[in-house]
């Protein structure tokens, strides 16, 4: 972990990324969308997400909480001009977050490989890399989503059925995550498709080294913790001043994955490097 914090300090790209994203994020809930976080407003939750891909502040609000927020301004209906106006305004606003999320995540980990195979980082690789693997790890998304979003519609079919098939289908996406828990990584680092990438995380986790466990357990609790002082302290100054801590802290952790990937990667092929 020390000389993954030592290498964000290196490159302070690392952080810079990620923070600018967050800086956005959090720039347009305070001003915007001031009203999810009125005093009267019910307290954010926060929810446990394990992937590897970018270090997000954002991610430690639960998405929930706000779609709950925003069907209570509107009584669960569009029922005036305003609110219509704010509903789809903020729709539009979430499907432009989660494209340039999608793509702040392969910038980033496009960023990460170039760092640890030529030890630079650029603006160009970078945007080349987010472009590149947008639609890609859009797919990988969607792949995930899509159990979860049809065993959720069969609520509205039988409630204790459909209650039942979204637990089923939530704890095999949660096995299966980690299992692929080098999805992203691989995908964006050996520059194959999503189908493949899946079977070579697969095989990357099976030939895990020492460390590997070690470190997911690290960032679930990084996770917990910032969550836990986020939703504690939520406000404009707390924000500001967990940002940048957090995401040092977690740009770090990630950088360490991703090098314990390379040294997977290393050890499986001794003659090979990963592309960018």
């Amino acid at each position: 972990m020390n000389n993954a914090l030592a290498t964000v300090r290196k490159h302070p790209r690392l952080m810079i990324y990620p923070m600018i994203f967050d800086a956005i994020f959090f720039t347009v809930l305070f001003t915007y969308l001031s009203e999810l976080i009125a005093p009267n407003a019910r307290n954010f939750a926060f929810e446990l997400v394990f992937q590897p891909i970018a270090p997000s502040l954002d991610a430690l609000i639960a998405d929930a909480v706000i779609v709950d927020r925003i069907a209570e301004l509107t009584d669960g209906t569009i029922t005036s001009s305003l609110s219509a106006s704010f509903v789809w305004t903020s729709i539009l606003l979430s499907i432009v977050y989660y494209v340039l999320r999608v793509f702040l995540h392969g910038g980033y980990i496009g960023t990460m490989a170039s760092i640890a195979k030529n030890n630079t980082s650029s603006e160009r690789v970078f945007f080349k890399n987010g472009l590149k693997f947008l639609p890609r790890l859009i797919l990988l998304d969607l792949l995930f989503l899509t159990p979860l979003i049809l065993s959720a519609l069969s609520l509205v079919i039988n409630a204790l059925l459909g209650l039942f098939l979204l637990l089923i289908v939530s704890i095999a996406l949660f096995v299966l995550r980690i299992l692929l828990i080098f999805w992203e990584f691989t995908l964006v680092s050996e520059d194959i498709g999503v189908v493949a990438s899946a079977k070579r995380a697969r095989e990357h986790f099976l030939n895990r080294t020492h460390d590997t466990v070690k470190i997911i357990f690290v960032v679930i609790a990084l996770h917990l913790v910032f969550a836990f002082i986020l939703n504690l302290t939520f406000s404009a100054i707390a924000v500001a001043i967990i940002l940048p801590i957090y995401t040092y802290i977690a740009a770090g952790a990630q950088y360490w994955f991703f090098s314990d990937l390379t040294t997977i990667q290393a050890e499986e092929n001794p003659e090979e490097t990963p592309t960018t």
